[in-house]
């Protein structure tokens, strides 16, 4: 009889030992599979380039604490979604361009322009940054966070030392002048070689609706 409630008791004790390991298993997977809450949204546009790149793109980069990610692939990440880049002349004006990124970096050329103009980006002052969810809705932000940035005052310039990196090559063989390429025209900026000279600002020419003409403004008056 008693080797028979010595048996029990040490069946029972073994199911105890088994059911607090089970625990502490589940308890210690689901802290190594949490992801930690990055606190409420920010969101600043860090101030881009005085210059326009040879190519005449622009980068706007953006910082936030936002975790960037294509729509639909958040899943349980929290904080996380995309970005919203307009690209304005005024703050209450029509958008010149307008993009959205799930990385920090998002890049604009004159082919993104709604209406591209002979000047391209170089009519960007005003740059605003958007935080949208995983759905593509506009994020709400808690107290204490943001949802949104802008950045006005933005005055940028034709593209710079462009020579030897291929600026004028490639303007001459999209076959036209690039956004930045035909700001130079405008500015009457000299040139003994013709349109080489025009294409070296940028080289996405065909970008803009008069690209050609321009780069072949530059080229033609010696």
């Amino acid at each position: 009889m008693r080797r028979l409630r010595g048996a029990r008791l040490a069946r029972w004790a073994a199911f105890a030992v088994l059911a607090v390991g089970v625990f502490e298993a589940c308890s210690s997977s689901q802290d190594s599979t949490s992801v930690a809450s990055n606190g409420p949204p920010t969101i600043e546009i860090a101030a881009p380039a005085a210059n326009l790149a040879c190519d005449g793109s622009l980068v706007v980069h953006v910082k936030t604490n936002w975790t960037l990610l294509p729509p639909g692939k958040c899943g349980t990440t929290p904080e996380c979604g995309t970005l919203r880049v307009t690209l304005l002349e005024t703050a209450d004006g029509p958008a010149l361009a307008v993009k959205r990124a799930a990385t920090s970096d998002v890049q604009f050329s004159s082919a993104d322009l709604v209406t591209p103009q002979d000047q391209g980006l170089m009519q960007v002052h005003v740059i605003k940054a958007e935080l949208f969810d995983d759905a593509l809705q506009p994020l709400v932000a808690s107290a204490g966070g943001q949802s949104s940035a802008e950045l006005d005052g933005v005055s940028l310039l034709p593209a710079e030392d462009c020579t030897g990196q291929g600026g004028a090559s490639n303007g001459g063989a999209s076959a036209g002048g690039a956004s930045a390429g035909g700001s130079a025209v405008a500015s009457g900026a000299p040139t003994s070689e013709g349109g080489a000279a025009g294409n070296g600002a940028g080289g996405a020419v065909g970008e803009t609706p008069n690209g050609g003409a321009a780069g072949d403004s530059a080229g033609g008056s010696p």
